[in-house]
């Protein structure tokens, strides 16, 4: 539904008006065949979605927004640990190529990088966190968003770090 609120408008008439649900793999890896081709689905928790399906094909990992190359990554659900622990599972695949959601394909040195930006994300987070206290306001949220973005200024779609700050941020607080 937020997707809807921030999209429709904007892409109608391409923006579906009901989400469309995916089919289900369960809740195990498997092998999936098609055209005499076999690929490998491998189930992953969460990350930029609660989610995700990671497919593999001699040494090629299709990994959708768990990583990007030139642009911001979706903070919207804000689960950076997670999102860390996934970089942890795409690395001991241990792919030759890696084809991302946003900024194209590269080799496997994409993983590290994409760990790399969520774990600057996390630290710039935690050190606001350190200085002012477990409440997030707009000034911190502000001088969270302008850090992140200094620190990659090549990167396209800041609105994607500006939409998950306070979703990464309730996630940092100690529980």
């Amino acid at each position: 539904e937020l997707r809807k609120t921030w999209f429709y408008e904007r892409f109608k008439p391409d923006y579906p008006e009901t989400t469309p649900l995916p089919d289900s793999f369960g809740d195990q890896n498997q092998i999936l065949e098609a055209a005499g081709l076999k690929v490998q689905a491998h189930l992953l928790g969460a990350g930029c979605s609660a989610t995700h399906v990671v497919i593999e094909f001699e040494n090629h990992l299709f990994v959708g927004d768990l990583i990007t190359q030139g642009f911001h990554s979706w903070l919207e659900l804000g689960q950076l640990n997670e999102w860390i622990d996934r970089m942890t599972e795409l690395k001991r695949l241990q792919p030759k190529f890696v084809h991302t959601g946003r900024g194209g394909s590269g080799d496997a040195d994409l993983i590290d990088r994409q760990k790399d930006y969520l774990e600057k994300v996390r630290h710039i987070i935690r050190s606001k966190q350190k200085r002012f206290g477990p409440q997030l306001n707009d000034a911190i949220e502000k001088a969270i968003v302008t850090e992140v973005l200094a620190a990659y200024p090549a990167y396209d779609y800041p609105l994607f770090v500006e939409n998950g700050i306070q979703e990464a941020w309730n996630s940092l607080l100690p529980r």
